[in-house]
């Protein structure tokens, strides 16, 4: 015999609701039995057990021998709920062919737009947010990002929603301005995201910018606030497409942040320390050694005396000489 348990609540994502539900464990437990009885046992008024029966027996879920009045029989679970879900399935696949079909309708109209039509005004903070958070939740292949402070969504909630992308499977990569580097604590939360497998780089970045899918950009409509009181939502368009050739060009120049190492004493492909290369990055992003030293966590010394060493090791007699030979005596790479 079938327990209530056993069935729980999996009806209602086929369309059942409580009190079918309720009837169809109590016909799968009492076969035969009057609805009267029935109804008073679930301690329903005797309409809506009628009413949740007539439902059951249209989804095949229970029956009753033709031209009687007899009670109801519960058909087997295992068969009356696989039914339940392919017929669920194709109505799914219905809609998504639907959702397919006016996408090309769309693109169709895209294609006749106004070029006033092409850009979007979002207006308020919260909208610019909520469209935002609505991109990445639909990106399928690639998200690609200039950012720089000051910044509009937490750094915390910011990581997950990234993490997020590379969880799905999603390319996401990522030019940060230097100033951001400046922050506390930012450099490490980019190692974090890069271990994660993201794809980062640093580089003076002319304004903020994201780009899903290469179908849908956004660009606040302040730089200097924390929070956009308005953004520009790009839909496909020339004007999108210079501005993820924009991207790809600061790309192609923004210094990359490498894998971290494991360990403060393990070595970059056997010649750097993590220290080093760190170093390195943030000398190649042009912070100055104050900055430098407190996203390291060392004092302004201890940047001079390791830039010393590292200009002596390689013979360089500025710090300019000193990333060009680095660079090329293969102490730090640069990824395609």
């Amino acid at each position: 015999m079938v327990q209530p348990e056993e069935l729980g609540s999996m009806f209602e994502p086929v369309g059942i609701s409580e009190i079918q539900e309720r009837l169809y464990r109590l016909i799968l437990q009492h076969p035969g039995v009057a609805l009267t009885s029935i109804a008073e046992v679930a301690s329903l008024p005797r309409r809506h057990v009628q009413e949740a029966a007539r439902s059951l027996e249209k989804m095949g879920l229970v029956s009753r021998p033709a031209g009687t009045r007899r009670g109801y029989s519960a058909a087997p679970p295992e068969v009356a709920v696989e039914a339940l879900i392919l017929r669920r399935q194709e109505e799914l696949e219905r809609c998504r062919l639907a959702a397919i079909e006016l996408g090309r309708q769309s693109r169709e109209v895209a294609q006749s737009l106004n070029p006033l039509e092409v850009v979007e005004v979002v207006t308020g903070r919260e909208a610019v947010a909520r469209r935002f958070e609505h991109m990445l939740r639909t990106a399928k292949h690639d998200v690609m990002v200039l950012t720089k402070p000051p910044f509009a969504v937490a750094l915390d909630e910011s990581e997950s929603n990234e993490r997020s992308l590379m969880e799905r499977g999603v390319r996401a990569r990522g030019i940060t301005d230097p100033d951001a580097l400046a922050l506390p604590g930012f450099l490490t939360r980019v190692e974090r995201l890069v271990a994660a497998g993201e794809e980062i780089r640093i580089s003076p970045v002319p304004m903020k910018l994201a780009v899903v899918d290469h179908r849908v950009g956004l660009v606040p409509l302040r730089m200097d606030e924390p929070g956009p009181k308005g953004g520009l939502v790009l839909h496909p368009s020339p004007l999108l497409d210079g501005l993820i050739g924009l991207f790809e060009m600061v790309w192609e120049r923004a210094v990359p942040v490498p894998q971290p190492v494991d360990g403060e004493g393990g070595t970059s492909r056997h010649l750097l320390s993590q220290v080093d290369e760190r170093l390195l990055l943030l000398l190649g992003a042009g912070l100055k050694d104050a900055a430098i030293a407190r996203q390291l966590g060392v004092g302004a010394s201890t940047v001079l005396r390791r830039v010393r060493r590292m200009m002596g090791a390689l013979s360089a007699q500025t710090r300019f000489q000193l990333g060009v030979q680095a660079a090329l005596g293969g102490w730090i790479t640069r990824e395609d």
